[in-house]
């Protein structure tokens, strides 16, 4: 996966992130269906290793940023490039 940079001020400190994925799951009859979602489990500094303590828009911002870095992967896993 491509790095993930977070601003802090007028700098942006790239981050190390290990979440969980869950794919879009469409209803059926006998199922629920599931919506896309990512659970972030822990971030700390690249450079460091220090682990970050977020607030919950921070948490939110990253969780973002790692859904379209993963829409990103699959287009490109399915057209071979990005799409505009």
């Amino acid at each position: 996966m491509d790095a993930i940079y977070l601003e802090n001020g007028d700098e942006e400190i790239e981050i190390d992130v290990d979440f969980d994925y869950e794919p879009h799951e469409a209803m059926t009859r006998h199922y629920p269906g599931n919506s896309e979602s990512v659970a972030i489990n822990y971030v700390c500094i690249a450079e460091t290793k220090a682990e970050l303590c977020l607030i919950g828009t921070a948490e939110d911002e990253i969780a973002e940023k790692v859904l379209d870095l993963i829409h990103e992967e699959q287009e490109y896993a399915a057209y071979g490039y990005m799409m505009d």
